[in-house]
C-alpha cells in the first residue's frame, strides 16, 4: 500500500479520485475533460499568486508528486496523468493567463 500524499499534494487527492472513474486509456493530452479536472484544481492552487511564482510552486508540487509517484503501488495510479499535465503547464502554460 502506497504511503499517503504529502500534505503539501493534498489538494490534488479528489483530483486522483476522479480521473479513477475515467477509462485509463483515455487518460492523456487528447482527453479535455480530464485535463479540465487537473488545470481547475491548480488555477484554485495559484490563484493570487504572481506568475513566476504560481510557476515555481507547480514545479515543486511536480517535483513532489513525480517523488511520491515511484512507489511500486502507484504505477497505473491517474496521478501519473495528473504529473504529466501539470509538467505540461510549466514547459507550455502561460501563468500570466492560469491564474485567472
Amino acid at each position: 500500500m502506497p504511503s499517503p500524499l504529502p500534505k503539501q499534494l493534498a489538494y490534488l487527492a479528489p483530483v486522483i479520485e476522479e480521473l479513477e472513474k475515467f477509462d485509463a486509456d483515455s487518460l492523456g493530452d487528447d482527453n479535455p475533460d480530464a485535463m479540465n479536472v487537473v488545470e481547475s484544481v491548480v488555477r484554485m492552487r495559484i490563484r493570487g499568486m504572481n506568475a513566476d511564482d504560481a510557476r515555481t510552486a507547480v514545479e515543486e508540487d511536480s517535483a513532489a508528486l513525480q517523488q511520491w509517484l515511484e512507489q511500486d503501488d502507484l504505477a497505473t495510479s491517474p496521478a501519473h496523468f495528473v504529473l504529466g499535465a501539470m509538467f505540461g503547464m510549466t514547459m507550455f502554460g502561460d501563468f500570466d493567463e492560469l491564474p485567472s
